[in-house]
C-alpha cells in the first residue's frame, strides 16, 4: 500500500544537513539577486544617494 501522493520518492537527512542546504538555497538566492543588481546598475538603472539622504530616508 503507497501512502505518499503520486508516487514521489521520500530522502531522510539528519536535521543538520537540512539546515546546511536551506544556507546554500538562501546563499543561492541572494547572490542571484546580488547578480541582478549588478546588471541593472550597468545598465544604468542604479540611483545615486549621499550618506545624509540615506540617514534622513531612516527618519
Amino acid at each position: 500500500m503507497n501512502f505518499r501522493p503520486h508516487n514521489q520518492n521520500l530522502i531522510v537527512i539528519s536535521e543538520a544537513e537540512h539546515c546546511e542546504f536551506e544556507k546554500l538555497r538562501r546563499n543561492a538566492e541572494y547572490l542571484a539577486k546580488l547578480e541582478h543588481s549588478m546588471q541593472q546598475f550597468k545598465e544604468g538603472k542604479g540611483v545615486a544617494k549621499t550618506m545624509d539622504e540615506l540617514l534622513n530616508m531612516e527618519k
